[in-house]
This record gives C-alpha cells, structure tokens and sequence, in this order.
C-alpha cells in the first residue's frame, strides 16, 4: 500500500483583518476621548459653585474669570472687581469694549472659514463667595457685547441615591 505523504503546513495567521479591527478600535477610542475630555480648565484661585448638571460642557471660544481681585478676558486682567462691584450702572466699559472687539473678530473669523462653531457663546467662572450684583453686571455686559449664550462653569456633585 502507498502511503500518502502529507505536506507540513505551517499554519500562518493573516493578522490584516486583526489590525484593521484594532485600528478601527483605536480611532473611536480616540475620537470620543478628544469630545467628551476637560474642554475647559477652572482657574486656580477659584471655588467654583456646586451644580447638579448633567450636560457635558462644549467647546467654547472664550471665557472670562471673575475671581476676587480681577476680571480676566482670556486670561487678560482687563478690570479690578471691588471696580466693578461699586460702579453703579450694569454695563462695565472695560469689559464690554473688550467682549465687542473679540465678537468682530469670531464673525469676521466665522465669514472666512477658519472657525465653524456658534458665535456668540461664552462661559463665564465666577469665585462662589462673590457677591450676586458682579454676576448680574457681567450677564448684562455679555449680552450688550452680542455674547446671548453665556454659560456658568461649576463644579458637579455626585447625586446622592
């Protein structure tokens, strides 16, 4: 009887369609950390006030802090707060001025391409131990400048259950 010599095979493993898969893994992977990351660093000396919000934040073009020495455009010191709490009328020049330059600017930008997000929207950070008349003065002057979607940074609880 003739016996049948069987070939060795080596059993090589085709790891494209592997790799494909990981990369495709990777890139999503990648994609909803660079969404859902911190779009907005609080500044040091701040305490932010405590929220129960469940939205996560946006990317924003600008922000403003209001803490208890200064108020910054942008990390500029543009106006002393004690300023700005004993001025009487709810608009604040400096600030304002500032707001209505940095809006010609992201609609100009916003007409030429090169940024595709909602003009118009800021978010301000006050300090928790502020009083409520600087952040009525600083909604105000937003919304004199053309910023109508200003939004509040806080810090999130844990829901208790």
């Amino acid at each position: 009887m003739a016996r049948r010599k069987l070939k060795k095979d080596s059993g090589s493993l085709n790891i494209t369609s592997m790799m494909d898969m990981f990369t495709i893994v990777l890139v999503f992977l990648l994609k909803n950390f660079a969404t859902e990351g911190n779009l907005m660093t609080s500044a040091d000396n701040l305490i932010l006030p405590v929220s129960r919000q469940s939205e996560t934040p946006q990317e924003v073009a600008m922000s403003i802090v209001v803490d208890k020495d200064w108020i910054l455009v942008d990390d500029q010191q543009i106006m002393e707060t004690k300023l700005a709490q004993d001025q009487e009328k709810l608009k604040l020049e400096p600030i304002s001025k500032i707001l209505e330059e940095k809006r010609k600017e992201e609609e100009e930008s916003n007409m030429a391409g090169i940024i595709d997000f909602s003009i118009g929207r800021i978010v301000l950070q006050f300090d928790r131990n502020l009083e409520y008349d600087i952040v009525t003065k600083m909604v105000a002057t937003c919304g004199w400048a053309g910023y109508t979607n200003v939004r509040f940074a806080v810090t999130k609880t844990e829901e208790e259950g």
